[in-house]
């Protein structure tokens, strides 16, 4: 039974079947141990994921704020809804994230990542340099 070992965690993706047998663990140590790592690529992903549904949370708040009164107060709700950075960081998420499903939809490779972010990068600019 081969084990794999996450560089990052230090422990083994599969224990023996009879228990917890250590002395058969390989070590991190050991440079014939196969190490697996996360695409950082999943990890960006799931990070801009969280991120865009953050500044959804923060949209929708902040409109309901200018639209009614409300009997509390949330502060920096409206500074963030008003903020230039806020609206860049969210359309870049949001492209990032569009983008990256595209590349996975047309198959991967590196000359359509580039050409991804080509685009990516001209539609952000093109969205700085007309609005902020």
């Amino acid at each position: 039974m081969e084990h794999v070992t996450f560089a990052n965690a230090g422990e083994s993706a599969s224990a023996p079947p009879g228990g917890d047998d250590t002395a058969h663990q390989p070590s991190l140590d050991d440079p014939s141990t196969p190490r697996v790592y996360l695409p950082i690529a999943a990890t960006l992903r799931l990070y801009a994921g969280w991120l865009l549904a953050y500044y959804a949370v923060v949209y929708a708040l902040g409109w309901y704020v200018r639209s009614r009164p409300l009997p509390f107060a949330i502060p920096y709700v409206e500074a963030l809804l008003l903020s230039p950075l806020v609206l860049s960081f969210t359309l870049a998420a949001f492209l990032f994230l569009i983008l990256q499903s595209a590349h996975n939809t047309w198959g991967k490779g590196p000359l359509k990542g580039c050409f991804l972010g080509v685009c990516g990068l001209a539609l952000f600019l093109l969205y700085r340099t007309n609005v902020a």
